[in-house]
């Protein structure tokens, strides 16, 4: 009895409260004011890292290496399972700036890519050894290699197709 007349106080409460919060007047946004930063003076050295640094990111993130590849699509026909295919694609540095390739990925484990890891000049030729291994691997292949590098766009895909016969 006692828990029954304390459980309906505390609801008659809460009825209460909820009914008492509603507001009437519209809420008025406080507008801040933001202040212009003040520039900082830098020394001449720290105006030469920074310029070296802007350097080296543009070399890095792609502001004017281009690639031009002959193909970006290799259909190697038909191959029975457990041969070790290879591929070498072309291309020419088409931009202004050296392209250095960061990274080339095949897409699973049985595909594989070697690459030269120095710059190529505005106008050199590189190339992309691309490996392709069938063992374990039957009916139609689709795989690709990804290249990162700092061109733009900094992904370049290149594909391997084809079908692996059984054994």
């Amino acid at each position: 009895m006692f828990y029954q007349k304390i459980t309906c106080l505390l609801s008659f409460l809460i009825i209460i409260s909820f009914s008492s919060c509603e507001d009437k007047k519209p809420r008025k946004r406080i507008k801040k004011k933001i202040q212009p930063k003040t520039e900082i003076q830098k020394t001449p050295e720290q105006i030469q890292v920074e310029k070296q640094r802007n350097q080296m990111k543009a070399l890095l993130f792609g502001t004017g290496a281009k690639f031009e590849f002959k193909e970006t699509i290799w259909d190697f026909g038909t191959i029975t399972e457990g041969k070790k295919i290879s591929k070498i694609f072309t291309f020419k540095n088409t931009g202004k700036k050296p392209l250095i390739i960061r990274d080339a990925r095949g897409s699973c484990g049985c595909t594989t890519a070697q690459y030269d890891h120095k710059p190529i000049a505005p106008g050199s030729e590189g190339r992309i050894t691309v490996f392709f291994d069938s063992s374990g691997r039957s009916n139609n292949q689709n795989k690709q290699v990804t290249i990162t590098a700092n061109t733009q766009p900094g992904k370049t895909i290149l594909r391997l197709k084809g079908f692996v016969n059984n054994k």
